[in-house]
């Protein structure tokens, strides 16, 4: 277990937890507790109470939905910082969506009496708090959108883009995806078929706009991935941060010197 120092330490990061002062701050830590979760936990349910708020001081989780027949649907990524179960808390129903660790992650649960007494007493803290919740409502608005409009090769595409804000490194040979992904398991986040995921991978990897290099996927070319994208906003959520767009690569000029040579 982390000692209250280091909690303290980590706990600064978290935006909204640092809009209190040292000494509320402190109480805070004091009343709560820090759970650290390893790779691929459970951590949400749907249908259980709410009698936390999650702060998530780091790693990275992904949230989805399960329907009756056991089939996911992934409705967001977050990173830390990031907040889970304040909306519960907030309305007083029981937790809508469940939630799994994708890395290694250290968890603040704050009682449920505490976050309501910080919500009334705190205009800063409230201020965060709403400007965040702001945010994931457009977030979810775009993702809504998308779910109802766009075909499977637009979603994957999406998905791609948010993983890659998620976890995407610049390499030589394009942004390297650290999160190991699968086709079972980007199936699942799609709510599709296997083989309607390995048919576009082909397709992508045959536009060389996609590839697979010691079990990462790597996109090779960003700007026609955005292009067969329908995002315009990067489903990736950490607290603080203001709603990345995702726009079209501008059109690239034509190369006329050719043409200005041949012609003089």
């Amino acid at each position: 277990m982390p000692s209250e120092a280091e909690v303290l330490e980590v706990a600064r990061q978290h935006k909204l937890l640092a809009s209190l002062s040292e000494s509320v701050l402190t109480n805070v830590v004091r009343a709560s507790k820090v759970i650290h979760f390893r790779p691929n936990r459970p951590v949400l349910k749907t249908g259980d109470p709410a009698t936390h708020v999650l702060c998530l001081l780091s790693g990275a989780m992904r949230v989805f939905y399960i329907d009756p027949s056991g089939s996911e649907l992934l409705v967001k990524l977050f990173r830390g910082p990031a907040l889970m179960c304040e909306m519960e808390v907030l309305t007083g129903i029981a937790i809508m969506p469940n939630a799994r660790t994708i890395q290694d992650s250290d968890i603040l649960y704050v009682p449920a009496n505490v976050f309501m007494t910080l919500v009334n007493s705190y205009p800063e803290f409230t201020r965060v708090l709403v400007q965040d919740l702001a945010t994931r409502l457009c977030v979810a608005s775009d993702r809504q959108r998308a779910l109802a409009f766009a075909d499977v090769e637009r979603r994957f595409s999406n998905l791609l883009l948010d993983y890659a804000q998620l976890s995407g490194v610049e390499t030589p040979d394009g942004i390297r995806i650290e999160t190991a992904l699968t086709q079972d398991g980007i199936s699942r986040d799609l709510a599709v078929s296997r083989k309607a995921v390995n048919n576009i991978l082909q397709n992508m990897k045959e536009a060389k706009i996609l590839d697979k290099r010691d079990a990462r996927y790597v996109i090779l070319d960003m700007d026609a991935l955005v292009l067969r994208s329908s995002r315009s906003l990067l489903v990736t959520h950490q607290l603080g941060n203001r709603i990345e767009h995702v726009a079209p690569p501008e059109p690239k000029e034509a190369d006329t010197s050719a043409e200005t040579e041949s012609t003089s």
